[in-house]
């Protein structure tokens, strides 16, 4: 599973990681080619904004779960 910073929508991804996504390389990872690529709300990942995060993850564990 590979986590990318969210559009203003908190899901679909921003433009901070178009950079990533339009990498030849962005195909390679096994997370990438499983769709496993999730997009959450920009700062979730840090410990101040770590609550938007913790909504979307019940939503994300059940998509891995299939």
């Amino acid at each position: 599973m590979l986590l990318v910073p969210a559009a203003v929508d908190g899901r679909t991804p921003g433009p901070e990681a178009v950079p990533l996504l339009e990498s030849p390389l962005w195909a390679d990872p096994p997370a990438v080619a499983a769709g496993r690529v999730h997009a959450v709300p920009y700062g979730a990942s840090s410990l101040g904004s770590a609550f938007p995060l913790i909504q979307r993850l019940p939503e994300i564990v059940l998509t891995l779960r299939g």
